[in-house]
């Protein structure tokens, strides 16, 4: 079973909430319900959450870049190799 995590399983981050006015937005796992001025989905916040989260598209692709970014910032294996042939020791790698 998958821990809750508040900070990640949030409506803003579900693939399944559609931003309405910025704070809130519509749930869009079940079908609309039926009222008198139409079919609407259920508002809620964006902070809210439910057993049925599943991380959006767009939030798992800013993670994916994050973790890009911060590969990006690692040395090269050629700065390593110059590295270890400066201080004499010669590796195979």
């Amino acid at each position: 079973m998958k821990e809750f995590n508040p900070a990640r399983d949030r409506c803003e981050k579900c693939k399944y909430w559609a931003s309405s006015t910025g704070e809130f937005g519509d749930c869009r796992r079940k079908s609309p319900r039926s009222t008198r001025e139409g079919a609407v989905w259920p508002e809620t916040h964006y902070s809210k959450w439910c057993g049925d989260f599943e991380v959006s598209f767009s939030s798992a692709e800013a993670r994916s870049e994050s973790s890009l970014r911060s590969l990006s910032d690692m040395p090269s294996l050629s700065a390593v190799e110059a590295k270890y042939r400066h201080d004499g020791i010669v590796a195979k790698v």
